[in-house]
């Protein structure tokens, strides 16, 4: 039995993006690919179109925030969901997908570009990001 028909398809894809670090959005939408066959399921970040995933896991000298996102809590979470539907468990599914949600919903109202614009309390946007 392969890992999707262990937790699924939809969780597969729901897990790693309900874990990327917020953005504009384009990291969301871009940079993770999932490659299916018959034989195996592969999720991938993908470098060439968001290249600076390499930068939020790894931590630079500026900002070390979202270091380990995907080697510490996508991979924990994806084994978690493995571990619980093999021990007859139910996967909280409905956490993932609402997460996975929210934050196409915020890229999609334009919710950062309304912060830039018009200031947020507490610092300039600008100074955290691009």
């Amino acid at each position: 039995m392969n890992v999707i028909e262990w937790i699924g398809l939809d969780l597969f894809n729901d897990i790693p993006r309900s874990h990327m670090p917020y953005d504009t959005g384009y990291m969301y939408m871009n940079g993770f690919r999932v490659t299916e066959t018959p034989d195996f399921i592969k999720g991938t970040y993908d470098l060439t179109a968001v290249p600076y995933i390499f930068y939020q896991e790894e931590g630079t000298k500026y900002f070390t925030g979202n270091v380990g996102f995907i080697r510490d809590d996508t991979m924990a979470a994806l084994n978690s969901a493995v571990v619980a539907k093999a021990a007859g468990v139910p996967t909280n599914y409905n956490k993932y997908q609402e997460a996975a949600r929210k934050r196409a919903s915020m890229v999609s109202s334009g919710v950062l570009e309304h912060i830039k614009k018009h200031g947020q309390k507490g610092g300039n946007y600008d100074a955290y990001v691009g």
